[in-house]
């Protein structure tokens, strides 16, 4: 793929901001900035998607660039909000089993690891999308912590779409995106496991008065 350098600089820097907007999941200390955080990811994801189709010519990476900033940039952060001003207060402080410095030491190690484990792959791809495969094994690894790392429901999903978005970005680098058909069925998972997520999250609220899932494994036995 060739590219001129202005376009290869953009998409180095989209990749680059997408790391970046991945360690804000590590930070943040509300819900709603998680939801936001995720939003601004997944447009960064929908511009890399949009600048790939038109360095290669490639039609469907339009089409999915356009798919990705309607449900992963505006659809899902949408029943993301209305979940938090339905039933979670939005101002509500995280509950973390890791601490942010410690969580960021570690993901500064995840995107290290990540770098080293991809580099024979990353060396057989055209420079300007190599580092897209990079980025998106680190997003990937850094949206598995934030996971495990957070107690509370909310974040805890928003980790696992983060994780999704790596998948995606390496997916682009590698082979330009799935097919479009298989595409369209992850991003109707995703709708769907968000609508489950949301019910679920609302009867924990009501009933425990808490979204922390450490309180139901006191209810095992």
């Amino acid at each position: 793929m060739e590219t001129s350098l202005p376009l290869k600089t953009l998409l180095h820097t989209l990749a680059t901001l997408a790391l970046v907007t991945t360690f804000a999941l590590i930070v943040a200390r509300q819900l709603l900035a998680c939801v936001e955080a995720y939003a601004v990811h997944s447009l960064l994801l929908a511009l890399v998607a949009a600048l790939l189709g038109y360095a290669t010519g490639i039609a469907h990476l339009y089409v999915l660039a356009g798919v990705t900033l309607a449900v992963k940039t505006v659809l899902i952060p949408l029943l993301f909000r209305r979940l938090i001003h339905g039933s979670v207060h939005e101002k509500r402080e995280l509950q973390f089993y890791v601490g942010v410095p410690a969580g960021l030491l570690v993901c500064g190690g995840l995107v290290l690891l990540a770098f080293h484990a991809t580099r024979p792959l990353a060396a057989a791809l055209a420079l300007p999308v190599r580092p897209l495969l990079e980025v998106g094994m680190a997003v990937f690894l850094i949206g598995v912590f934030v996971t495990a790392s957070r107690r509370e429901a909310v974040p805890q999903v928003v980790g696992l779409l983060c994780a999704e978005n790596g998948v995606f970005l390496a997916a682009l680098a590698t082979a330009y995106g799935l097919p479009l058909l298989v595409e369209f069925g992850l991003f109707f998972d995703l709708v769907i496991t968000v609508l489950v997520m949301g019910i679920l999250v609302g009867r924990m609220h009501v009933l425990l008065s808490t979204t922390d899932t450490e309180k139901l494994q006191r209810l095992r036995g």
